[in-house]
């Protein structure tokens, strides 16, 4: 229910008629590899990011031909390419892109609107933006940290994003969301989520003050299994009532079965008003959430992988 009161009461902050920062103030960043299977998708990212008119976009990629008569090439992971690309940025706000997004046009100066408060380092929406005065990105220990972050002594190329969201709570920047609907846009992602809740959890202190709803949240999905956690309640609601009436048993199994069933839908429900022929598929979610459990425990045990992939040299466009 908290979640629940959480989401509905939530309120997004409307952009101004004077914004502090235009696009002008941008620069789109998109480390990508391009694979022959995603043109498709990273022309559409090209194109969406150019409609909103930032001051620039950096593209940071491969070498091509390499990647064609090379199998043996660096570890080169997203970390690299956006260190390479940020030391050649000069605006104030950037945006990281994944190149398989579509940016919506209107959904800029929604983001924008949330730097006009100067403590706000981060806006999340399904796009980050960072902002550099005050944390100067290319600082010297920021990118040192950055390059060289460990998971049990193995260098870790993944989790960057959240690499620099514990940053900047570190540091004391504000962090706020961009709920409104033009700002909208497992494995791995799973062992992520696993190692940075863990790191923000035990060594980032200020989280515990600064955001502890966020902390509980952490917690809460970490910590939640549906796969154990759901026969475990069956179970519980079983003993409990074993010397009740039939009927009034009957009748307890229903509504914990009912309200089962709301916990693992409530959170597509804004999707379902807008595409209702979708509410057909809400077995294959239920089966996803519990299938998400054996997912998050194999990224458990393999929370030694940290590459997220191989690839060769760098080029910066």
């Amino acid at each position: 229910m908290s979640f629940l009161t959480a989401s509905t009461t939530f309120k997004s902050i409307p952009p101004p008629e004077n914004p502090t920062y235009t696009s002008d103030d941008l620069t789109v960043l998109i480390p990508t590899i391009c694979r022959e299977d995603q043109h498709d998708d990273f022309r559409l990212c090209l194109r969406s990011c150019l409609a909103i008119k930032p001051h620039e976009i950096r593209v940071s990629t491969i070498e091509s031909d390499l990647l064609r008569i090379t199998e043996l090439a660096y570890s080169i992971d997203p970390r690299i390419q956006i260190y390479e690309a940020i030391l050649r940025i000069t605006t104030p706000i950037t945006i990281l892109a994944d190149d398989n997004i579509k940016l919506p046009l209107e959904s800029l100066p929604h983001i924008l609107t949330l730097f006009k408060d100067s403590k706000i380092g981060v806006v999340g929406t399904c796009q980050r933006v960072r902002r550099r005065p005050g944390l100067e990105i290319i600082d010297q220990i920021w990118i040192l940290c950055y390059v060289t972050e460990t998971w049990l002594g193995i260098p870790l190329n993944a989790d960057d994003d959240n690499f620099v969201t514990r940053l900047l709570v570190a540091k004391g920047w504000g962090i706020r969301i961009q709920m409104c609907k033009e700002a909208e846009q497992c494995l791995r992602w799973a062992r992520s989520n696993l190692r940075s809740n863990t790191k923000s959890i035990i060594f980032e202190w200020r989280v515990w003050m600064q955001t502890p709803w966020s902390l509980y949240v952490l917690l809460l999905a970490t910590l939640s299994h549906s796969l154990i956690t759901d026969p475990l309640l069956a179970f519980l609601l079983h003993c409990s009532t074993s010397t009740w009436d039939p009927s009034h048993r009957l009748l307890s199994f229903c509504i914990f079965a009912l309200w089962l069933l709301f916990t693992k839908v409530v959170k597509l429900v804004p999707h379902f008003v807008l595409y209702p022929i979708d509410i057909c598929f809400i077995p294959v979610t239920i089966f996803f959430g519990y299938f998400h459990s054996l997912i998050k425990f194999y990224a458990l045990l393999t929370l030694h992988l940290v590459s997220l992939r191989t690839l060769p040299f760098l080029i910066l466009y």
